[in-house]
């Protein structure tokens, strides 16, 4: 089964094997457990998922640790209309007037 929020935004799992493999643009894979629970959620609900991103930055002169929050899964998708049932998509129907 997948479920693709957006571009780099999904997960693969086979409940076969009880295996996945999930995608997230922008939020670290070690810090936050991405499972099929999570994009599913994010999907019925429409809330999306946060995580949390830990590193490293050089604030003159010395070295400092970060944390920051950041939605990671996002069920707006900007690029096509989501028809109602979430599933399948269509071109935006928009026309420019120069």
């Amino acid at each position: 089964m997948v479920v693709a929020l957006n571009s780099k935004t999904c997960v693969c799992w086979d409940s076969v094997r009880n295996t996945s493999k999930a995608s997230s643009k922008g939020i670290s894979k070690r810090l936050n457990v991405l499972t099929a629970d999570e994009y599913k959620g994010v999907l019925q609900i429409q809330h999306p998922f946060t995580g949390i991103n830990r590193g490293f930055i050089k604030k003159d002169p010395q070295m400092v640790t970060y944390r920051q929050s950041q939605a990671g899964i996002t069920y707006y998708y900007a690029m096509r209309q989501v028809l109602e049932h979430g599933v399948s998509t269509t071109p935006f129907n928009i026309t420019l007037k120069f």
